[in-house]
């Protein structure tokens, strides 16, 4: 007995080969999108991890200097993504004495520019400013990562401007 259709070659090994690698590539190609993003990501927050220990770093061994313990110090900043700059007129400081006594006079002690050294990286930026460390988000929000060193003992104000 022929069965109709007997002579002619079954597609179904062909079709299901040809189905069977194009999802393997389509996976791979999926993985590979996903996996580059998430690879990004992790190093542009490596990168900032590193700058914010660098600044650290240079926020301890510049004190080290500022207050006389030390002549020179060096400090070794990474590279990768993102750039370091110097910003000599970012912020300001202003000291000023208000007496409260009878005659109410206030005296400015010390007002000047503060500088700042920057460190940006996507919409991230680390900087050393005033003696401290501050990290400044996409949110525009600032978080101290390290505090200028200042005191206040007996009506004395001790604030070192670095």
């Amino acid at each position: 007995m022929i069965f109709p259709g007997a002579d002619k070659r079954a597609q179904s090994d062909v079709l299901g080969t040809a189905l069977l690698l194009g999802l393997i590539v389509s996976g791979v190609a999926i993985l590979g999108v996903v996996g580059t993003t998430a690879l990004n990501g992790t190093q542009q927050q490596v990168g900032v991890e590193r700058a914010i220990n660098s600044m650290t770093l240079f926020d301890s061994r510049a004190a080290l200097v500022g207050l006389g313990d030390a002549d020179t110090q060096s400090v070794t900043f990474g590279t990768g993504e993102g750039s370091y700059e110097v910003q000599p007129d970012a912020g300001r400081i202003e000291i000023t004495h208000y007496n409260y006594s009878e005659e109410k006079q206030t005296e400015t002690i010390y007002n000047a520019s503060l500088g700042a050294f920057v460190f940006e990286s996507g919409e991230t930026d680390i900087a050393y400013q005033g003696g401290g460390v501050w990290r400044r988000g996409a949110n525009g929000g600032s978080l101290m990562l390290s505090p200028p060193e200042f005191h206040y003992r007996s009506a004395t104000l001790t604030l070192p401007i670095i």
